[in-house]
């Protein structure tokens, strides 16, 4: 499958209030997405789907009972609440430590589970798959599912506007192509692998949101994601505390760079300095760069912007686009001036 990016406003029609030009972001009026007809497909497979032998592999496991090698799983579940018939069970330690719910997982229908080497007392009856480090074989699962995905990936990351980007994103690619996104707020050193193992084998296009707390962690996202395109919508103060300076979050989030594919394509936020700057000394001339922002050395600039409760209009390029708000934001818009009233 090939995918041909260039960089003109797209323009949809909305199932129940008739032809609207959309954007989000400016990201999104820059993406015009065109396939090819030989798009992978395979039946509508939902999720990861793997007999536990080669899972074991995947994850790079260990002690897996041969009679339980040709168990097939489909999908996999860190919630013994939520789990599905068929599914792989993942103990993750957090708050509560997983392993306490393996047997209640298998009960409610998964077919097999890890298990952390350092954990005593292993359910042996049970298809088990021994593994280090419970999160690290989830990460390594997904990383090694992603390779196997004929799929174009768009990461999304930034210290605001990364789920808004993400919907709009998806609401334009939907409209031509076979289209995943990030659930939730799944964009974590758990949630995104998470994401990855939801993806079915005959999507087009997914686009993952990645979140951080600390330096490195968006490193490992994009490495087990490896996007086609990377976007940095912006640099803010969060995460100060752990990063020390605004500096530190630039330098976080660029850390997207170093999963995205050779032959990629970086697009940021070219109105923050501390971006433009930065990227001025990392040497990566295998990737496109292409920025946006309202000034007017960036490559794609709105004009004409404005905005009212309602909504936003501006310009690209001579093309015009309204970005209405939905009605439930415009009642959220109301209650609260009626609050400070």
């Amino acid at each position: 499958m090939d995918l041909f990016f260039s960089f003109h406003p797209c323009h949809y029609q909305d199932k129940q209030k008739g032809k609207f030009p959309r954007t989000g972001h400016y990201i999104v009026s820059c993406i015009l997405v065109k396939a090819q007809n030989n798009v992978l497909t395979n039946g509508g497979v939902m999720m990861i789907s793997h007999k536990l032998k080669v899972i074991e592999q995947m994850s790079e496991g260990d002690g897996l009972s041969r009679e339980f090698e040709e168990i097939l799983i489909q999908g996999v579940s860190i919630d013994s609440r939520t789990v599905k018939p068929g599914n792989l069970f993942i103990p993750i330690i957090r708050e509560l430590d997983g392993h306490n719910f393996v047997t209640e997982a298998i009960a409610k229908g998964a077919v097999a589970a890890f298990w952390q080497t350092d954990h005593p007392d292993p359910p042996i009856h049970l298809p088990l798959i021994f593994v280090d480090d419970c999160l690290e074989s989830l990460q390594k699962l997904a990383k090694a599912y992603r390779k196997e995905l004929g799929v174009k990936i768009i990461g999304v990351t930034g210290s605001n506007g990364k789920t808004t980007t993400k919907e709009m994103l998806h609401s334009v690619l939907e409209t031509k192509l076979r289209v995943y996104k990030t659930e939730g707020n799944l964009n974590s050193q758990v949630g995104v692998p998470l994401s990855i193992l939801r993806i079915n084998r005959d999507v087009e296009v997914a686009v993952i949101e990645m979140g951080m707390s600390e330096r490195g962690h968006i490193d490992q996202l994009s490495k087990i994601t490896e996007p086609d395109i990377a976007i940095i919508t912006m640099i803010g103060v969060a995460h100060l505390s752990s990063l020390g300076s605004k500096e530190g979050v630039a330098a976080a989030k660029l850390e997207i760079l170093n999963g995205l594919k050779n032959g990629g394509c970086l697009v940021y936020n070219g109105d923050d300095p501390l971006l433009t700057t930065k990227l001025c000394n990392i040497l990566r001339t295998s990737i496109e760069t292409i920025s946006f922002g309202q000034e007017h050395f960036n490559d794609i600039t709105s004009e004409n912007v404005v905005t009212n409760p309602y909504g936003s209009k501006f310009s690209v390029a001579n093309d015009k686009f309204y970005l209405p708000l939905s009605a439930n934001t415009i009642l959220i818009m109301h209650l609260l001036q009626l609050q400070l009233h």
